[in-house]
């Protein structure tokens, strides 16, 4: 549990991030009146350019600008007033805790959330980002938002104004130019190493497992610019799938290859398991490619130096298990938003694709399953599932 969580309104279970418990309807409805009367705070929040809402002390909304509306796909303020902002917004975790939004697992690496508890106990504005993962229209949807923060106190009574501003196209452009060179990256050093070979070869059977490299990493490197524009235009059926039989001992050859000499690699030690003989799974291998060097890779940077990785395969009765394992967990409240659309732990701008992008690929182009599970015990699998 996070060491910020709070106890439900009658002091009872702990929540899993901020304290539970709503305002009675009788001081909600003169918090409303308070909010209603001062026209300075309406004419703030609705000169505001980004979607702007008031918090009362239990984080539920007594005031909202059109733009807040907009984001919320609302058109009266009645329909949000008295919500938190997660359930105003459709967050896909605000019914998992105890006391609704901002009381579950998830919301301990909400960007709001955070914002908040901080904002309230500094006494100052705070700015974070926020990931917000929701239904809409029929699909699910990623948005990053800048949330922002502050303390306002009204006729002595303490309340928040909190400000989004989304900025999911820029930043999903930055993550996809990173996850494109980081690929690209990937692959030249495969391709150098190869060519460091070719000329200087220690014997001819090594020149011709160099020259073999150039031409299946050239090869790769054509379809993953094929991948990286269906990504980039978000659009998974943009990218025309070719399916044929793959055998499942190429696949993992061309793995081991793509990630020789990656910066990762380094220190670390990656152990194939052996491929069931004589199969293959008809996919489409650009896609499948994309999925493994990213379950690899992930598994790599989360494991400390001296450790091993495993890619495994195992024949199933209607299936095929590519698994994937490194010795560490996930923490506990990184679990639900590990496939979600921009969310990271790592430092750095433009990160948090690598997982999202491994379900996009493995589920919406190769009509697979991917999935995980992780615990201090047994360490961390991720597995794509692929029809026999």
């Amino acid at each position: 549990m996070d060491d910020a969580a709070g106890r439900d309104g009658s002091g009872g279970a702990p929540t899993r991030y901020l304290p539970a418990g709503r305002t009675d309807p009788a001081a909600l409805a003169a918090e409303l009146a308070q909010a209603a009367r001062t026209p300075l705070l309406t004419a703030l929040l609705q000169a505001s350019g980004a979607a702007a809402v008031v918090l009362d002390g239990h984080r539920q909304i007594v005031a909202v600008n059109a733009a807040y509306l907009g984001l919320a796909g609302v058109e009266r303020p009645e329909d949000v007033l008295g919500l938190r902002p997660g359930e105003a917004l459709a967050c896909a975790h605000a019914d998992d805790g105890p006391d609704g939004c901002g009381t579950g697992r998830a919301c301990a690496s909400c960007g709001q959330a955070v914002a908040l508890l901080i904002a309230g106990r500094a006494g100052r504005a705070e700015e974070r980002t926020c990931h917000l993962a929701r239904r809409w229209a029929g699909a699910e949807e990623h948005l990053e938002l800048r949330a922002r923060a502050a303390p306002l106190e009204l006729e002595g009574a303490r309340f928040t104004v909190v400000s989004l501003v989304d900025v999911t196209r820029a930043s999903q452009r930055a993550q996809l130019e990173r996850v494109f060179l980081h690929d690209l990256a990937n692959l030249a050093i495969g391709l150098k190493s190869a060519g460091e070979v070719l000329r200087d070869p220690l014997d001819p059977g090594e020149a011709v497992e160099a020259a073999d490299d150039v031409v299946v990493l050239s090869e790769h490197l054509v379809r993953e610019v094929h991948l990286q524009r269906a990504m980039t235009r978000g659009e998974p059926g943009a990218y025309a799938a070719s399916r044929r039989p793959v055998p499942v001992a190429a696949a993992l050859d061309l793995v081991r290859r793509t990630v020789t000499g990656h910066p990762a690699h380094e220190g670390r030690r990656l152990a194939l398991g052996a491929a069931p003989e004589g199969l293959a799974v008809v996919t489409d291998p650009a896609p499948l490619q994309h999925v493994l060097v990213n379950m690899v890779v992930n598994a790599l940077e989360a494991t400390p130096r001296g450790g091993t990785v495993r890619l495994v395969v195992d024949r199933l009765q209607d299936a095929v298990a590519f698994r994937v394992w490194n010795p560490g967990a996930i923490p506990a409240a990184v679990v639900p938003r590990i496939f979600q659309r921009h969310f990271t732990t790592k430092r750095g701008e433009g990160r948090g694709h690598g997982t999202y992008s491994m379900k996009l690929f493995g589920e919406r182009l190769l009509g697979g399953r991917v999935r995980f599970t992780t615990s201090a015990a047994d360490g961390t699998w991720f597995e794509l599932l692929l029809e026999a």
